[in-house]
């Protein structure tokens, strides 16, 4: 006779909503502080009234014995209804607060598992590229070896060269190939940490050189996005390619990043001569990004933010610069701007120590 296994069922990560009724809770704490202590500072404040009016010796302790005499009940009972019904209300408005709250964790876990999942299948993609041009290769290094054999058979072989020509042609690209789909996966992998960072109440910061985001983040704007316009871009005063300072701070290193970004591609997209400035304060670091471009009225600017969604056109919402501001106010941070018309403008990121 077969053995029937013992199956374990797995529990969900997501968070399970607990019905409390408050509200019962709170009618019976209610009623008896009601009672309790409503009653006799009722009585306590009715002995000093008297005693102020008629000059007698307060007696606070008879009071509240006299308080929960027999002939005092109607006014025990209003005010044991009375806190019954105060303590009723706190205790749905508390229920109310406590299942909004679960709510916000509920979705907060089915956000960070849709992000996971989005994830999985787009690393799954990357890694399927990365195995397609190794397969690849391997195909054309066996192809070569099979062509070096037979043209070392024959005396001459004059399309040898311009085939090992191809070949090597060949591998760059899938290398070019293989390089990008591992840019994709670090990339998913900073997406998924901004999301977090995103969704969690507040940043978790961590001390790193500042630098070491800032010069990645205009190499990359340089390369991809803005590759075929002739820009030129300085960090305090020099070349971005001769950077080689340090400023080590504490921030959110993907948010920062996203920041940044942001930023500098809206200094791109609108001046070809970007000055950054990265200013180490007491209570703050200030980082200053000016393009020479056609410039903005400030009011006009916080007008646009505000309004993003009346924008006809996408390149005009300035959907960054709100990204920008939002994840900035979660790090205590701050957004300002310096602009006039036809003098470029200068953003300035406020990051605190």
């Amino acid at each position: 006779m077969e053995r029937t296994p013992k199956i374990e069922l797995l529990e969900s990560l997501r968070p399970v909503l607990v019905q409390r009724n408050y509200s019962v809770w709170g009618i019976f704490a209610g009623a008896l502080s009601g009672v309790l202590v409503g009653h006799s500072l009722f009585m306590m404040i009715y002995v000093f009234h008297e005693y102020l009016y008629q000059q007698g010796v307060p007696a606070f302790t008879q009071a509240i014995l006299t308080s929960f005499t027999f002939h005092t009940w109607p006014l025990t009972l209003l005010f044991g209804l009375s806190g019954a019904l105060f303590g009723g209300v706190l205790g749905w408005v508390y229920s109310l607060l406590k299942e909004s709250r679960l709510h916000q964790e509920f979705l907060r876990k089915e956000f960070e598992l849709q992000v996971a999942s989005l994830r999985h299948h787009y690393k799954n993609l990357a890694i399927g590229i990365s195995g397609f041009s190794n397969r690849v290769k391997r195909k054309l290094g066996r192809l070569d070896e099979v062509l070096g054999e037979i043209c070392a058979k024959r005396d001459d072989c004059p399309g040898f060269l311009a085939y090992s020509q191809e070949f090597q042609n060949l591998e760059n690209y899938i290398a070019t190939l293989d390089s990008a789909a591992k840019d994709l996966e670090t990339m998913l992998t900073k997406e998924l940490q901004l999301l977090r960072a995103l969704a969690a109440d507040c940043m978790i910061l961590a001390t790193q050189d500042l630098y070491a985001i800032l010069v990645p983040s205009i190499k990359r704007l340089l390369e991809l996005r803005f590759h075929e316009k002739e820009i030129k871009v300085e960090i305090n005063g020099r070349p971005w390619e001769e950077c080689q300072e340090t400023l080590t701070v504490k921030f959110e290193p993907y948010s920062t990043e996203v920041v940044l970004q942001n930023v500098l591609s809206n200094a791109m997209k609108y001046g070809n001569h970007i000055q950054v400035r990265v200013l180490d304060q007491a209570n703050r670091v200030q980082i200053e990004v000016e393009d020479n471009g056609p410039g903005i009225e400030p009011e006009k600017l916080k007008h646009t933010i505000l309004t993003t969604y009346a924008r006809k056109e996408p390149e005009d919402t300035h959907m960054g610069l709100s990204v920008s501001l939002y994840l900035l106010n979660k790090c205590q941070g701050q957004l300002g701007v310096s602009s006039e018309p036809g003098r470029g403008s200068t953003f300035y990121i406020l990051l605190p120590k």
